[in-house]
C-alpha cells in the first residue's frame, strides 16, 4: 500500500537517520500525481499526529505548494486531464523536537527540483489537448469581471480583461480544445492558485507582474508576419487588424518598445570578421520560430521564478549538508530528508522528438538504477544463501544508456551537441552520422522508407524518432538580440527574469575593457541537451545518496474508465517497468530462499484456501 511505502520511508528517516526517495512512475494517467500526493499527505501527517487541525503552517504550507505547480505546469492531454508536463524531486525535511527527544520528527520545509518542462505547449499542442492550465484559469476568472476592468481577481493589469476567452488566442485556440471533461470550475481554481502563491510571500506588484507576463505571452502568438514589398528575404510584423492589436498588448504587458521587439524578430545582428556588426534579415519563418521561441522561454523563466519563491518560503536549506554529511551541531535536530520523485514515465507517439528522447533517456537511467537495487539485493541474498548464479542472467541497460549519452564512441546526444557546434549542421546530416556510428549497434536501427528517423530500441521496447528540428530544437533559438530587447523593459519584473535566467537563454553578457560597454552574445558551448543532462546527473546523485522506494503506478485500461482491466495494456505496462524482470530474476532463487518451515505453512495456507473456494 502506498502509505505503507511512505511510512518505510519515514521510518528510515526517523530511527535510522539514512536519506529516503520514493520514485513514482508510471505512464500518463496511471496515477502519479495522486500517488505523489498521498506520500506528501502521509509525511505531513506523520509527525503532527495523524489529524490536520495539529498540522503545522509550514506543513500546510508544503501540500498548498502542491496545486500551484499543477496550475502551471500540468495540462489536458489525450491520455490524462491533469498530466504534469514536467518532472519534480521534493526533498521533504524533517526536524525532532527539542523538547522530546524520542517524539516522531515534523515536517519542517521542502525542497522542489524541476525537470524538462514542457515549454513547447506554451505554442501548440495535439487537437484535443491543452497548454498549461494556469492560462484558462486567467480566462475564467476573467469572464467574471466587470466591463472594461483592468483588474484580474484584485490583481491590477495594464490591460481591460473582461472581454478575453480562450478562444481570442492563437495558441490556445489551435487545438479545439478549451474545456474540461470533468467541468471543473477554473474560475474558483485561480482564485486558489492565486491565495496559494500569495501565502508563499509573493507581493501584488510581483502577482501583477507575473499575470501581465502570462497574458503577454498569449498575445504574442496573434502577431503574425508578412514579406515587406521588393524583399522576399525579409519580414515585419503584419500592422493589421488582431495581429498589430496583440503586438501593442503584448508589449504594453512586457514594457517594451514594439519597434524594439519587431527588430529583435525580424532582423539579426552579428559580428563579421574585418567588418565589425552587421543587420540581416530574418525569413518569414525565421521571425515566427523567434516569436514563438520568446513565447516558450518567457514561460520557463515565470515558472522558475515561482518554484524559486516557494523554495524560498517553505526550504529550510540544510538538504544538502546531509547530502554531502556535512551537518553541524546547529542542525543536530535536522534529519535527512525524504525525496518524493514524480516524472513521465516512458513514451511513445506517432511522431517522437527530441522531448520524447530526453523523457525515455531519464527513464533508462531510472531503470538503471532499478536494475542496480535488483542487482544488489539478489546478489547479496545469494551470496548469503550459497547459491551458485551467472551475473548475466540479471538484466542490464547500461549499453542503451551508452548509446544515447555516453563519451565513447559518442553518444546520440553529445553527436546532437557537436552538429550544433558545426557551422550549417542540421538535423539529416546528424541522422546521417548517427547511422554510421551506431548502425552496427544492436540498440539501435535506420528507417529505410524513411531516412530522417531512427529507432532506439530501449529497455522498455523500440521507439521510431523523427530527426527533423532536432538539431534546432537543441541549439535554444532565443536570439541575443531578443535577449536585450528584454532586458530593456520598463518592466524591472520583466528586467529581473532576464537578467537572473540569463544562462537559460544559453547567452552571455561580457564587458568590453576600453569602452567599458557591454555587449550579449550566445554562449557557445550552451544547448539544451548539455543542461538537461546536467540535470539528470544532479538528480542521479541525489537518488543514488538515499535509499530508494519504488512505486509502479499501473493504468487499468487506456480509456480511464472504472470497472475495466485491459491484460494486454496492463501487461505492457508491466514489461516497460522491468517489474516482470525483476520478478524472473527473484524467481530464479525463490526455491532456496524460503525455509522449509515456511514453505510448508504456505501450502497448508494454500489448501485451505483452495478448499474454501471449492
Amino acid at each position: 500500500h502506498i502509505y505503507g511505502v511512505a511510512k518505510a520511508a519515514y521510518e528510515g528517516v526517523w530511527h535510522r537517520e539514512v536519506g529516503q526517495t520514493v520514485l513514482v512512475s508510471g505512464e500518463s494517467g496511471a496515477g502519479k500525481t495522486e500517488t505523489t500526493k498521498f506520500v506528501m499527505r502521509f509525511l505531513a501527517l506523520a509527525g503532527a499526529g495523524g489529524t490536520e487541525s495539529s498540522m503545522s503552517p509550514i506543513e500546510r504550507q508544503v501540500l498548498e505548494s502542491i496545486p500551484v505547480l499543477e496550475a502551471l505546469g500540468n495540462a489536458k492531454t489525450l491520455r490524462n486531464e491533469n498530466s504534469s508536463r514536467f518532472g519534480k524531486y521534493i526533498e521533504l525535511q524533517f526536524r525532532r523536537s527539542k523538547e522530546a527527544q524520542g517524539e516522531a520528527p515534523r515536517l519542517v520545509g521542502a525542497h522542489t527540483h524541476t525537470y524538462l518542462l514542457e515549454q513547447v505547449r506554451v505554442v501548440g499542442q495535439q487537437d484535443g489537448e491543452r497548454s498549461f492550465h494556469i492560462f484558462y484559469q486567467m480566462m475564467a476568472a476573467a469572464a467574471r469581471e466587470a466591463e472594461g476592468s483592468t483588474c484580474l481577481a484584485g490583481v491590477e493589469l495594464q490591460q481591460r480583461v473582461s472581454q478575453l476567452q480562450p478562444e481570442s488566442f492563437a495558441y490556445l485556440r489551435s487545438s479545439r480544445c478549451t474545456s474540461l471533461d470533468s467541468g471543473i470550475d477554473e474560475a474558483k481554481c485561480f482564485d486558489e492558485t492565486l491565495a496559494a502563491t500569495r501565502a508563499f510571500g509573493l507581493t501584488d506588484g510581483e502577482l501583477s507582474g507575473i499575470l501581465s507576463a502570462m497574458l503577454g505571452i498569449l498575445f504574442l502568438g496573434n502577431v503574425s508576419f508578412s514579406k515587406p514589398a521588393g524583399n522576399s528575404e525579409a519580414s515585419e510584423p503584419s500592422q493589421q487588424g488582431e495581429s498589430g492589436e496583440s503586438l501593442q498588448q503584448a508589449c504594453q504587458l512586457l514594457g517594451i518598445e514594439p519597434e524594439s521587439l519587431s527588430n529583435a524578430w525580424c532582423k539579426r545582428t552579428m559580428q563579421a570578421p574585418g567588418e565589425g556588426v552587421i543587420t540581416m534579415p530574418n525569413s518569414v519563418d525565421k521571425a515566427m520560430d523567434s516569436r514563438d521561441s520568446l513565447a516558450r522561454h518567457l514561460y520557463g523563466v515565470l515558472f522558475a521564478f515561482i518554484v524559486g519563491r516557494i523554495n524560498a518560503a517553505i526550504s529550510e536549506g540544510t538538504s544538502e549538508a546531509w547530502k554531502c554529511g556535512k551537518a553541524t551541531k546547529a542542525a543536530a535536530n535536522t534529519l535527512p530528508f525524504v525525496g518524493v520523485l514524480d516524472i513521465f514515465g516512458f513514451e511513445f507517439f506517432e511522431s517522437n522528438s527530441l522531448e520524447q528522447l530526453f523523457i525515455n533517456f531519464t527513464n533508462e537511467l531510472l531503470q538503471q538504477h532499478f536494475n542496480e537495487v535488483i542487482f544488489e539485493h539478489e546478489a547479496e541474498l545469494y551470496k548469503r544463501e550459497g547459491i551458485q548464479w551467472d551475473p548475466l542472467d540479471f538484466p542490464d541497460n547500461r549499453s542503451i544508456v551508452d548509446m544515447v549519452g555516453g563519451k565513447t564512441p559518442p553518444g546520440i546526444l553529445p553527436m546532437l551537441d557537436e552538429e550544433c557546434m558545426t557551422i550549417g549542421g542540421h538535423s539529416d546530416q546528424w541522422c546521417s552520422k548517427l547511422q554510421r556510428v551506431h548502425g552496427a549497434n544492436g540498440h539501435f536501427s535506420a528507417v529505410k522508407l524513411r531516412q530522417s528517423n531512427f529507432v532506439v530500441h530501449h529497455f522498455a521496447g523500440p521507439v521510431e524518432y523523427a530527426s527533423k528540428s532536432f538539431v534546432e530544437k537543441n541549439r535554444d533559438s532565443l536570439s541575443a538580440d531578443l535577449v536585450k530587447c528584454m532586458k530593456s523593459s520598463t518592466s524591472s519584473f520583466v528586467q529581473q527574469l532576464f537578467r537572473v535566467h540569463d544562462r537559460t537563454f544559453g547567452t552571455q553578457e561580457s564587458v568590453h575593457a576600453s569602452t567599458g560597454t557591454k555587449r550579449v552574445s550566445r554562449a557557445r558551448i550552451y544547448t539544451v541537451s548539455t543542461e538537461f543532462r546536467g540535470q539528470l546527473q544532479n538528480l542521479m546523485e541525489r537518488i543514488r545518496s538515499t535509499e530508494p522506494h519504488f512505486v509502479r503506478c499501473i493504468k487499468p485500461n487506456p480509456a480511464s474508465v472504472a470497472g475495466r482491466f485491459d491484460r494486454r495494456s496492463v501487461v505492457q505496462q508491466l514489461q516497460y517497468q522491468g517489474v516482470l524482470q525483476a520478478i524472473e530474476v527473484s524467481r530464479v532463487g525463490s526455491q532456496c530462499a524460503s525455509g522449509i518451515g515456511r514453505l510448508s505453512w504456505s501450502s497448508g495456507v494454500w489448501r485451505r484456501c483452495r478448499n474454501a473456494c471449492k
